[in-house]
């Protein structure tokens, strides 16, 4: 939580925009849920570590033990095998 506010910029809310987000149906929640969980382990773990919890590549290799370079690979392969599960017309099969 505090990687994350170090991240905010500190200009007043009062002038931001609303965002615009749509909030995520129940089934999509799902389907990425299962997609996520359907990934080898370690870039779950690199994908849950960057983009989920904030942590830096330098962190998540000092966690992990792996190079930094290992830690963005995984982050790729991850995002592009999410990106293959989601996008494809029959989504994954339920469980």
């Amino acid at each position: 939580m505090l990687r994350r506010r170090a991240r905010r910029p500190t200009t007043g809310l009062e002038d931001a925009p609303e965002p615009s987000v749509q909030p995520a149906r129940v089934g999509d929640r799902v389907d990425l849920e299962r997609a996520i969980s359907a990934l080898p382990p370690g870039s779950r773990m690199v994908l849950i570590l960057h983009d989920i919890e904030g942590y830096t590549h330098e962190e998540i290799g000092a966690r992990l033990r792996i190079s930094v370079g290992t830690s963005k690979s995984q982050l790729f392969a991850a995002r592009r095998a999410l990106r293959v599960r989601l996008s494809s017309p029959e989504r994954i099969p339920n469980a």
